[in-house]
């Protein structure tokens, strides 16, 4: 604050306001910066990658509103989602189930592989309901029935 001392018209009186000015957004930029770096450890991976292996994690009872986008010629086909359960939301691959596609409005069994499994198996003990959202639409509901 020795530019505050300085006369009006004084070069240090203007380089001293100019740097009491342009010191706001660098310390908002190097704030961001640092929580980014913190927190890079607690962000885990958003969607499965492609040579993700398939792995059964747990079996709902889910019932759709609509049809479902499950590819018709595959048998590994899956659809990838979230489910959410109060407030918390969960990546999964819904497995296509055998035989016939699922019907809006049809109970079906299907299996369900988590992105993070660790976290997500114990919010889903047996009886948990939750629905099912696809990009931002909800597409059905449904309830746990047993990890596998």
């Amino acid at each position: 604050m020795a530019y505050a001392l300085a006369p009006a018209d004084s070069s240090l009186h203007t380089l001293g306001a100019l740097f009491t000015v342009l010191w706001i957004p660098i310390a908002i930029y190097a704030f961001i910066k640092l929580s980014d770096w913190l927190l890079k450890g607690r962000k885990g991976p958003r969607s499965f990658a492609s040579d993700t292996p398939v792995v059964h994690h747990l079996r709902i009872e889910a019932t759709f509103r609509g049809a479902v986008a499950f590819e018709r010629d595959a048998e590994d086909a899956s659809l990838q989602c979230l489910l959410l359960v109060d407030s918390q939301a969960f990546t999964v691959r819904l497995l296509r189930p055998l035989g016939a596609l699922p019907q809006p409005g049809e109970t079906t069994l299907v299996d369900v592989q988590f992105l993070r499994p660790a976290v997500a198996l114990p919010q889903f003990p047996a009886g948990t309901e939750f629905h099912i959202v696809v990009g931002r639409d909800a597409v059905g509901s449904g309830k746990a029935l047993a990890i596998l």
